[in-house]
Order: C-alpha cells, then sequence, then structure tokens
C-alpha cells in the first residue's frame, strides 16, 4: 500500500543514508507531482498502462493523476477505467513500476530537484 511505501521510505531516511533513498519513487511521489510532470509522466507511458495502474490506484490518487492527463487523454483513459472493475494485481504492479520510473525519468529531464518528491508539495507560507 502506499503507507507501506511511505513508512519504509521514512525509516531509510532516518536510519540509512541518506543518499540511499534519493532516487526512490512512491505513489505518493504521484500525489505531490506539479501538474505538467503528471502530463509528462501520462504521455510518456501507454494508454493501457496508464490504464491498467489507474485501475488499481486508489480513488484520491486516481484522480489527481487523471487532472495532470492532456483532455483527450483523460477523456480516453476515464472511458476505458468506467468499464473496468479493476486491475489484476500482477498487472498493476507491473504498471506502477512502469509510470514510476517514467516518472523518475521526466523529473530527471524537467530538472526538478530534489528528487526527494516531499519538495514537490505546495509551501504554506505565513505572513509576518
Amino acid at each position: 500500500s502506499r503507507e507501506e511505501q511511505d513508512a519504509l521510505l521514512e525509516k531509510l531516511r532516518r536510519e540509512g543514508d541518506g543518499r540511499a533513498f534519493l532516487g526512490l519513487f512512491t505513489e505518493s511521489s504521484l500525489v505531490w507531482a506539479p501538474p505538467e510532470l503528471l502530463s509528462a509522466v501520462a504521455l510518456a507511458v501507454s494508454p493501457a498502462q496508464l490504464v491498467e495502474y489507474l485501475g488499481g490506484a486508489d480513488e484520491a490518487l486516481r484522480t489527481h493523476v487523471l487532472k495532470g492527463c492532456p483532455p483527450r487523454l483523460r477523456a480516453d483513459v476515464e472511458e476505458e477505467l468506467s468499464m473496468r472493475s479493476g486491475s489484476p494485481r500482477e498487472t498493476f504492479v507491473l504498471a506502477r513500476r512502469q509510470v514510476l520510473a517514467k516518472l523518475r525519468e521526466e523529473a530527471e529531464r524537467m530538472g526538478l530537484q530534489p528528487v526527494d518528491a516531499r519538495a514537490w508539495r505546495p509551501r504554506v507560507v505565513s505572513a509576518p
């Protein structure tokens, strides 16, 4: 689950060498990814892989990723998802691996640094 991935990443962050986790992307990375990065990822994977992944992803994540898709692709993916009841576990895991690999590639290509996706979270700044 996404929570388990996040817990493992946090454990690595606390207990291990900080460099070990810098290249790791979890599903939470998608939650905090900026829209232009989500769009690039959606276009970089095949529509079939995107559907397989989103078919097994939780609703909040699915909604967020779909918001980042170009309109035509979003419509096609939403239509395909409406005809499915989910994705087989093995197919979902393979598609997730591909989506996260493309997320890493596209983030590097766009020069989004640091790779730690927590830095992508919107920052709330209070006025003095």
